[in-house]
């Protein structure tokens, strides 16, 4: 009986066991080394595992880069650093995915009182584990992707979303044994992302809903045999959070991590996310997002079986669902779209995964009290998704067209040739023993290769020389190009204009009124006449690598181009007088 209990949760393992098999394989493929945010986060585990091998005592709050969290050491490098950087994106995958199953079932435990249910909560954990969210590998031209491995936002999410659960379950059993690991995976939270602290509002007043629903329903009857009595249980429960969130808080706000500066820094980035990336027709946008994180079809599930089983008597769940999953959505926009920015759907994503968890019981106890002559319908509608999600990660290369369809990015391995790229500099470097300055025109995910190539190699092999990367855009200032920084660069990096039309379009400008212009003015000029420049194309793929041949013509060049041109206000602060005589610097070496 024993044996048979345990079967249903023993084939969730062994199934997702195989999803993660095919998901380390794509890992395997990728070529890139980690980049922008991901990489520090591995600079974060190598101080850290740096630390515990000096054997001192020491805060990892504290350590470099202190706005990262050192709770995210527990899904980059767990048990010791690595120069494999694929296994940290192989965890960046699966890790939240495990959290937020193991979620799932914790909070449908009460529920599942008969082998039928009990096989169906397997089922429904399988659907909701294809949730387009957590399947974002590498950039790719072909399919759409708010995300990329690396990042630890799902990490975040799925956190979250497990410690929600606990809660609820620790509600719903009267058990100060799942309320207190919960409270511990909410304070955690706070330590993978300073982010955290709204999730941590978030599952408190969740379980605040919860203990008030049962409070008011006292002669209600809770799922465990051993529970407590309310008032106690409620009593010591608030006892706990208050001991817990002020610990984590307190030495967050004593350390580094939590600074006045690094909250200025924070602050300052969101300031010019608004200011930088604001898109005005954002509708078209806003559905792409939102297929690729929810996805439209989970969504229409979801809906239709709240709708469905409002006053439903056999529909019973021992706390008010559907508004706290609705009102907990409705935030989640709003920190979306007001603190953080259109651009940046990951900051959404806790949000979700907790009102989807919080539907899994009414969704499960639904599916579960269907007719019997819908149940094989049923189960094939909920499986179907996983069944092909794994079929979509066997060959290396799926079909887009389906990956769209499902609203995931599977591609990896598709950067070789910027990797080579990279990697050719690198290797021109360590011949000459001079490490040359390389300017990046644009933050995006192809120009990310070339940094991470950079400072991945520094981080592995400091001895060696590598490259300087240079941007414009540094989240602490406007992002504006300064000249004499492009005219101190040994190599210049962009994505070509192919297009002549737009070359001269581009050319034809003499109004440039944004960062985005003058990105656009310099790959048309690049693209059109780099040899004019004083430039030589080394490489061209998606993007080019020229190398500066003639620093002077170079200079003159540059000179020109701003005289022949309107700029903004900012760029002629930044290329200003003091920045005219840098110029001059350059051109005189």
């Amino acid at each position: 009986m024993t044996a048979r209990k345990y079967t249903p949760l023993f084939l969730l393992f062994v199934l997702l066991s195989v999803f993660g098999i095919a998901i380390y394989r794509h890992a395997l493929l990728s070529t890139h080394p980690p980049f922008w945010d991901a990489f520090s986060y591995v600079q974060k585990a190598k101080n850290f595992w740096t630390a515990v091998d000096a054997r001192k005592w020491f805060n990892p709050l504290d350590l470099e880069p202190t706005v990262r969290a050192p709770g995210t050491v527990l899904m980059s490098y767990p048990l010791g650093f690595s120069q494999n950087f694929q296994d940290f994106y192989f965890r960046s995958i699966f890790i939240p995915l495990l959290l937020f199953v193991a979620g799932l079932w914790v909070i449908t435990g009460p529920y599942c009182r008969d082998t039928r249910t009990s096989w169906m909560r397997v089922w429904v954990c399988l659907a909701f584990a294809t949730l387009p969210l957590f399947y974002h590998f590498e950039h790719s031209e072909r399919i759409p992707s708010t995300s990329f491995w690396g990042m630890v936002d799902c990490y975040l999410a799925g956190m979250s979303a497990l410690a929600c659960a606990l809660l609820v379950r620790g509600v719903s059993d009267r058990s100060l044994s799942y309320t207190m690991v919960g409270i511990v995976a909410s304070g955690f939270c706070l330590w993978i992302k300073p982010a955290a602290m709204v999730l941590m509002a978030v599952n408190l007043m969740t379980w605040i809903v919860c203990a008030a629903s049962q409070f008011l329903q006292k002669n209600k009857q809770p799922s465990c045999a051993k529970a407590l009595p309310i008032f106690w249980y409620c009593l010591l429960s608030l006892i706990f959070f208050c001991v817990i969130y002020s610990t984590v808080f307190y030495l967050s706000m004593k350390s580094s991590y939590l600074s006045q500066e690094n909250w200025n820094v924070g602050r300052r980035s969101m300031e010019l996310l608004h200011k930088e990336w604001f898109i005005e027709n954002w509708f078209p946008l806003f559905k792409i997002q939102m297929h690729t994180s929810l996805g439209w079809h989970w969504s229409m599930v979801l809906l239709a079986v709240c709708l469905l089983t409002i006053g439903t008597k056999n529909i019973s769940v021992t706390f008010p669902d559907i508004a706290l999953s609705v009102g907990i959505f409705c935030a989640g926009l709003w920190f979306w779209f007001v603190p953080t920015g259109q651009s940046q759907t990951r900051y959404f994503y806790p949000f979700i995964l907790i009102s989807v968890t919080l539907c899994i019981p009414r969704t499960l106890l639904y599916f579960s009290r269907l007719h019997e002559k819908f149940a094989k319908a049923i189960t094939f509608a909920l499986v179907g998704p996983f069944l092909l999600l794994l079929c979509l990660l066997v060959p290396a290369d799926a079909p887009p067209m389906l990956q769209k369809i499902m609203g995931v990015n599977l591609t990896s391995g598709s950067l070789k040739e910027e990797c080579k790229q990279a990697q050719a500099i690198i290797k021109k470097s360590r011949v000459q023993q001079r490490e040359p300055k390389v300017y990046l025109f644009w933050p995006d995910y192809l120009h990310g290769v070339f940094y991470g190539a950079a400072q991945y190699a520094k981080l592995i092999e400091p001895q060696l020389p590598a490259f300087t990367p240079m941007n414009a855009v540094n989240w602490v200032n406007d992002s504006v190009l300064r000249f004499s920084d492009i005219a101190a660069c040994d190599y210049l990096v962009f994505a070509p204009l192919q297009d002549p039309a737009a070359q001269d379009e581009a050319v034809r400008q003499k109004e440039v009124s944004s960062f985005f212009s003058e990105v656009q003015l310099m790959r048309a000029v690049l693209s059109k006449y780099p040899q004019s420049m004083g430039l030589e194309i080394v490489s061209k793929n998606a993007l080019a690598v020229a190398r500066v041949a003639d620093a002077q013509r170079f200079l003159e060049f540059l000179e020109q181009l701003r005289s022949e041109h309107r700029w903004r206000d900012i760029f002629n602060e930044a290329n200003g007088p003091s920045r005219q005589a840098a110029l001059l610097d350059v051109g005189v070496e």
